[in-house]
């Protein structure tokens, strides 16, 4: 853990989507006095920051850590032991009683995929796993091999007992896989430790799902730049953020290309393929869990119906990176978020 008192700080960090541009001067003499303690973790499978001002600071850090640790413990579907790694390994309609923040999140992501018509789905782990083994043998799954996976992926076969926090899956091979929303959860129960322990000024990143509490020092928002699905290291537009989270999915984290087509890993639940004409989608939200599912909801439902379903929640705001039947890139930015955003 490192602490430091500072007079100016610069936050530069490159997320999974993400830059962070915001420079916070600590001009004001109070803000100056107050403690402040930044620790990084790997969790998750990736990178967690935690960056926060106040009396409390190095107390309110350790707690939101144990609650991403404690997400990560349950959530994880490759820890032995873990909730999703004991459903994922149950026979066909055997209940598995869960911790209630699993349960909960499984019901979440059940409600998005209710709002999304399947677009966001958990139980999309055969289809995961086929085209991970396609990435690495560098080989298309046939359509054989896409037609038995799908069969295996809808939400509605996951069981859910309320009274006992008892999940269970209905056909056997079946597997869930929490990876499109828990560290959009683990930021949001990072939140509210941060916030229960009196800490008004923060930053949690879990690789790229971000929220920011408070406002920079003598600003009234936080500045946030979205990097260029296709050139990597530069940002297309900026954003004006305070109390809100912000998540991207994209195609160019983890792609393979094959006869000049791009094959990455957001899969269409409902066809069994990655989807096409996409570049990445940003949600702006109140809370983080919804937006890590939502973005890659969005993505799957592509521009049209995405926005639609955006303008839709008034609490929502989108950023869409698309292409044309041409290959042409276009920017859509939904109605209730476009006064926050700068494009660059």
């Amino acid at each position: 853990m490192s602490k430091q008192s500072f007079g100016f700080v610069f936050l530069f960090v490159l997320l999974v989507g993400l830059l962070i541009l915001t420079r916070i001067p600590a001009e004001d003499e109070q803000f100056q006095q107050l403690p402040f303690v930044r620790e990084v973790r790997f969790l998750l499978g990736t990178e967690v920051e935690i960056s926060a001002w106040g009396k409390d600071a190095a107390v309110a850090v350790a707690a939101a850590f144990a609650e991403v640790e404690r997400v990560h413990n349950t959530m994880s579907r490759f820890r032995k032991g873990s909730d999703v790694w004991n459903i994922n390994t149950s026979e066909a309609g055997q209940m598995v009683v869960v911790s209630e923040c699993t349960f909960r999140l499984i019901e979440e992501s059940i409600r998005i995929s209710e709002m999304t018509d399947g677009a966001f789905d958990i139980t999309i782990l055969p289809l995961m796993t086929l085209w991970r083994a396609a990435r690495e043998q560098n080989a298309l799954p046939t359509d054989v091999e896409i037609a038995a996976a799908r069969v295996l992926v809808n939400w509605r076969y996951i069981i859910l007992d309320t009274a006992n926090l008892a999940v269970g899956l209905e056909k056997a091979g079946m597997g869930i896989d929490l990876g499109g929303i828990a560290k959009g959860h683990a930021v949001s129960m990072a939140i509210m430790a941060l916030e229960k322990h009196g800490i008004k000024n923060a930053m949690v990143n879990a690789g790229g799902d971000l929220y920011l509490l408070g406002k920079p020092h003598e600003r009234e928002w936080w500045r946030i730049g979205i990097e260029d699905p296709r050139e990597k290291g530069e940002i297309f537009a900026s954003l004006d953020l305070r109390d809100e989270a912000v998540v991207t999915s994209g195609d160019y984290r983890w792609y393979f290309i094959i006869g000049g087509r791009r094959f990455h890993h957001i899969i269409d639940p409902r066809s069994g393929l990655p989807v096409e004409r996409m570049q990445s989608v940003t949600v702006i939200a109140p809370n983080a869990t919804f937006a890590d599912g939502l973005s890659t909801a969005i993505f799957v439902l592509g521009r049209e119906k995405g926005i639609k379903l955006t303008e839709a929640i008034e609490e929502i705001g989108v950023i869409i990176v698309s292409e044309d039947e041409d290959g042409n890139r276009q920017i859509t930015i939904s109605t209730n978020v476009n006064e926050k955003v700068t494009l660059e």
